[in-house]
């Protein structure tokens, strides 16, 4: 195939890749190109499966990837927190790096679109994070979710919301 890709990379994927091609007994030589992957630089380490509201821990017990039509949701359920991103129509989930934009998405419909939105909610109240990132990774065939830092105002206090879950 001319120009392949490779989708869903991981770090363990990095290394030396070799091409050689016959067509009939005619015969290429052997070409090589060193491939580094580089993992995404997430500015802070949560323990899997919490979220922090301005330093208070809390553990989330689920996260679920669905479909409603033809857009794609993950929703994290915990004790007193728990999260919804909306994914633009026609995306499909996978590894990267991912804008959040509730407000004025102006590429919100495309297709190759790497934004998302989100709701939380925490002790009753609902928040959404007009701005930060979600970093999404597959580790062993299963999605991995981290954001780090997002403000978020909960009964007209402005928080910072850090989150690691693995969807299942």
């Amino acid at each position: 195939m001319q120009n392949p890709v490779i989708t869903n990379v991981t770090t363990a994927m990095a290394g030396e890749y070799k091409l050689k091609t016959t067509k009939g007994i005619c015969e290429s030589f052997e070409t090589s190109v060193v491939v580094e992957v580089n993992a995404p630089n997430i500015p802070c380490n949560i323990d899997d499966n919490t979220i922090v509201l301005n330093g208070d821990k809390k553990t989330l017990s689920s996260g679920y990837l669905s479909s409603v039509m033809d857009r794609y949701e993950i929703t994290v359920n915990g004790s007193g927190a728990s999260f919804i991103l909306y994914f633009p129509d026609n995306v499909v989930v996978e590894p990267g790096i991912y804008t959040i934009c509730n407000d004025d998405c102006p590429i919100f419909t495309s297709a190759d679109s790497k934004y998302v939105s989100m709701t939380a909610y925490y002790g009753g109240d609902y928040s959404y994070p007009n701005e930060g990132f979600v970093y999404i990774s597959n580790i062993n065939g299963k999605l991995t979710l981290q954001f780090c830092d997002l403000k978020m105002d909960f009964y007209s206090r402005t928080y910072n919301v850090s989150s690691k879950v693995t969807v299942r």
